[in-house]
C-alpha cells in the first residue's frame, strides 16, 4: 500500500483495514505499509502553498489537529472562478504504534525503511515503510 494510504479513517475502521489485509495475504505473505515520517511531518509541515497548473490554482492549507493532519485543497479554474474545495484528514501514528497496531491484528513487524530506495529508516527518512507479514 503506497503514498500514505492508511490513516483516514478514525482507530477502529484503521484496526478493520489491517485485519482485512491480513486475511488476503497467504501465510508468509508481506504487506508494505508506505505511510508519513510523524516527527518530520510535526516539523517541517508547510501550512500553505497556492500554485498555477493548467489552467486551475491549487491552493493548499495544513495544519494539525490532535492525532490528525489535516489538509484544504482549493481548486479555482481561472478561467471562469469555479472553485471546488476538497478537504483531507489523516491519523498520524508514531512507527511503535503503527508497530503495535499490526501485532494486534496478527501481522508481524520485519523492518522499517525510509524511503522509496529502501534506505533504513531513520528520524529524517522522507517515509516510514513497514514491512509486515503474515506469520504460517
Amino acid at each position: 500500500m503506497w503514498f500514505t494510504p492508511f490513516g483516514y479513517f478514525d482507530d477502529a475502521q484503521n484496526h478493520a483495514l489491517l485485519a482485512g489485509l491480513r486475511d488476503v495475504l497467504r501465510p508468509g505473505g508481506v504487506l508494505l505499509l508506505d505511510y508519513l515520517n510523524a516527527d518530520l511531518l510535526r516539523s517541517s509541515l508547510v501550512p500553505e502553498d497556492q500554485e498555477d497548473r493548467s489552467g486551475i490554482r491549487i491552493r493548499n492549507r495544513r495544519w494539525i489537529s490532535g492525532d490528525r493532519v489535516e489538509k484544504e485543497m482549493t481548486l479555482t479554474r481561472l478561467a471562469t472562478g469555479e472553485t471546488r474545495v476538497a478537504l483531507e484528514s489523516v491519523r498520524i501514528y508514531e512507527p511503535k504504534a503503527l508497530e503495535a497496531l499490526a501485532a494486534s491484528e496478527g501481522l508481524r513487524f520485519r523492518k522499517a525503511l525510509g524511503s522509496y530506495a529502501g534506505e533504513p529508516f531513520e528520524a529524517g527518512s522522507p517515509r516510514w515503510i513497514g514491512l509486515f507479514e503474515r506469520p504460517h
